[in-house]
């Protein structure tokens, strides 16, 4: 009598082969309509283990991603930081792409901002709205694979496109950028002046996605000639970045002329300043730290923003007397950040003003990028916006102004202009490159960054404004409440650092002096913009819309 012999597979079916064996096959066939029985435990271990294997390509890129930044700051980390996430989802089901990079970005964004989220509860909701850019950029990044296109510029295009979607709509938010994990290494950055921060984000994940392609082309043995010049394409591609940028820094000349400014960082506790009580200690803190500086004669004084908070016995006035009296007996004049309210409009504005030596104001610039829920308040919002955003309900300004700083006939400079952008400006490059195209020489941030209660936080910060010089070809003075403050040059180099004597530069009082740059070139990225970013949605539209090719 013939026999079968009838094996189980691993999916859990039955494989039927001819042969000897030593039951017959009609004695198998009471088995033969049921799988056999699992125990429970080992169903358990087979489920936790399906998950942890689906887990480590999210899990081990958020890492090495939240490396990249500060506090570690191991720049070098996010050229490499990104291939296991782009391994697990770059050719699996688009369901399956778009949760591993939720995953992942909400791991590193939870973990980026951990001691800010202990500060504030509010903010945890941050990680998952910004984690949707990951699972956008994984999506499109397993739509252009599977038609055709090399994985390392399918990475640059959906990484681009994923990160501009960050600073649309009302509730914009482009908080860490993937190109600011570069800003410690000044030369890899000057690319900016010419495509901006969004194009270095997407050069550092086209060069992550062009080792996946080396690596896949050398395990399969593929002879697709064109992902391995696409990946050899973007690697060259980045060295001449980095070399050119190198180049510039090495042989860059320091412009002629130039003011010397002192900042005040008087590290006031925002509850403390808004809350009335201590108005006239804020202000003696103000003028002392400015006085510090007297000796080393500087052209302008800058305070931070919202310097000196609100005051209920002057909420109309725009700056008090004594600030206006101590720039006219010491024909020293002082930027300052003021909360502005207009009795016309009945609105209020968070701006910055200048007292010129005369002790008269000279222009007020309002700011135009409010950050949700903590200075406006969106419809519909009310109940998670701070007690402050409900009390003062900033409004946006209509347009941006470059302040003028007369000259000055003691000490023979010319008048000088200077832009300002305000906090949570700093994160959009669009918002501080239309300050140099308005003329400003050099630029000024000011920012009150108490709340944090951070310096990691405050630290990425900075970055931005590293970037917004380079980018710009523009000094940046950093006028923070509770710091970093510090002098950036053209080229993104701190060039003076306000420290204490133990090396900290959060959360501590002080004021410091240095030199800035006037500059009146314009950079490629200064002139066009964001205006490429409609071209990147077109070209990525339009791969989209190929047919699948078929993936080898």
């Amino acid at each position: 009598m013939g026999t079968t012999e009838i094996r189980w597979t691993p999916t859990g079916g039955m494989d039927y082969s001819p042969g000897l064996s030593l039951l017959p096959a009609c004695a198998m066939l009471p088995l033969m309509s049921e799988k056999p029985s699992i125990p429970r435990r080992f169903r358990l271990i087979r489920v936790l283990y399906s998950i942890g294997w689906w887990l480590i390509g999210p899990v081990c890129s958020a890492a090495l991603m939240w490396a990249a930044f500060p506090p570690l700051s191991l720049w070098f980390v996010a050229w490499v930081g990104m291939v296991p996430l782009i391994l697990s989802c770059h050719n699996t089901r688009k369901t399956d792409a778009f949760v591993k990079g939720w995953v992942s970005g909400f791991l590193f964004h939870f973990a980026a901002g951990i001691l800010t989220i202990k500060a504030h509860p509010g903010m945890i909701l941050v990680g998952p709205f910004l984690a949707l850019v990951w699972g956008g950029f994984c999506i499109l990044l397993n739509l252009l694979y599977k038609r055709g296109l090399p994985i390392g510029i399918s990475c640059g295009l959906a990484w681009m496109v994923a990160e501009s979607v960050k600073g649309l709509g009302p509730l914009a938010f482009p908080w860490l950028p993937l190109g600011s994990s570069q800003v410690p290494s000044v030369f890899l950055i000057q690319g900016v002046a010419f495509w901006g921060t969004l194009g270095l984000s997407g050069l550092v994940a086209s060069v992550n996605g062009a080792w996946v392609d080396l690596w896949m082309c050398r395990k399969e043995a593929r002879g697709d000639s064109l992902h391995r010049l696409g990946a050899l394409a973007v690697l060259l591609f980045a060295v001449l970045n980095a070399a050119w940028g190198l180049w510039c820094v090495v042989r860059r000349v320091p412009a002629s002329e130039s003011l010397t400014v002192a900042v005040v960082q008087p590290c006031i506790d925002g509850d403390i300043k808004w809350s009335g009580k201590e108005a006239a200690k804020i202000l003696e803190i103000h003028l002392n730290l400015s006085q510090e500086r007297l000796a080393e004669k500087p052209d302008l004084v800058i305070w931070p923003e919202g310097a000196l908070g609100y005051d209920p016995k002057r909420p109309e006035a725009l700056v008090p007397e004594a600030v206006r009296q101590w720039a006219r007996e010491r024909q020293i004049p002082i930027l300052l950040g003021i909360s502005y309210r207009d009795r016309i409009r009945g609105v209020s504005h968070n701006s910055a003003t200048m007292v010129t030596r005369y002790g008269r104001l000279m222009g007020r610039y309002d700011k135009m990028k409010l950050l949700p829920l903590a200075e406006t308040v969106p419809a519909g919002m009310e109940r998670l916006a701070s007690p402050n955003a409900r009390r003062f309900g900033y409004v946006p300004g209509a347009r941006q102004v470059v302040l003028r700083m007369p000259s000055c006939l003691g000490s023979g400079k010319r008048a000088s202009h200077l832009g300002t952008y305000i906090c949570f400006e700093a994160l959009f490059p669009d918002v501080v490159r239309r300050l140099s195209c308005q003329g400003a020489e050099f630029l000024v941030h000011l920012s009150d960054e108490y709340w944090y209660q951070d310096r990691h936080a405050s630290r990425m910060s900075l970055y931005l404004d590293v970037l917004r010089a380079v980018e710009t070809h523009r000094s940046v003075v950093r006028a923070a409440n509770a710091g970093p403050t510090c002098i950036i040059d053209p080229v993104g180099r701190i060039m003076v650092l306000l420290q204490d004597e133990q090396g900290k530069s959060c959360f501590i009082q002080g004021s410091l002096i240095g030199e800035v740059e006037l500059q009146s070139d314009r950079t490629v990225f200064s002139r066009f913009g964001e205006s490429w970013y409609w071209a990147l949605w077109m070209v990525t539209g339009l791969l989209l819309c190929r047919g699948r090719s078929e993936i080898r």
